[in-house]
């Protein structure tokens, strides 16, 4: 009866030897892994659409930029720009903070509105976080 016991422990730990062997390889170690990264990820500008409404020497800017979700909110300052007749320029700043919320991660059109005293028919140029954006005018 000794001897089945033994051979009966012998097999035991030849199985439980298996398992253990089996498992360890098994398993993908943390130095194995690697994350793949794009270094150079191409990034488009913002992109903003503005209306322009000039009226007595007061321009209002109304414009939409799609926000990554619905909890973001847009803000904007228009400053002129250049201190000689024929250089000026306007310059309208549109920021967005991050979110730092739970939100649905789904693009959305976000508004803003601005207004500045200034003459007529000068260049714009609009930034989104100080970065440049592509205006599209309605």
């Amino acid at each position: 009866m000794n001897f089945k016991i033994t051979r009966l422990f012998v097999a035991a730990l030849i199985i439980f030897g298996v398992v253990i062997v089996g498992f360890a390889i098994s398993v993908p170690h943390t130095k194995e892994l690697t994350v793949e990264t794009k270094e150079t990820e191409t990034r488009l500008p913002p992109s903003v659409t503005l209306q322009d409404t000039y009226k007595k020497g007061v321009h209002t800017y109304t414009g939409t930029i799609v926000a990554p979700n619905a909890c973001m909110s847009a803000t904007a300052e228009a400053t002129l720009q250049g201190d000689i007749p024929g250089t000026e320029s306007i310059l309208i700043d549109v920021f967005m903070p991050q979110d730092s919320g739970v939100c649905l991660m789904r693009e959305t059109p976000v508004t803003f509105s601005t207004t500045l005293t200034a003459p007529d028919a000068l260049p714009i140029k609009v930034m989104v976080n100080g970065e440049v954006a592509a205006v599209t005018k309605k």
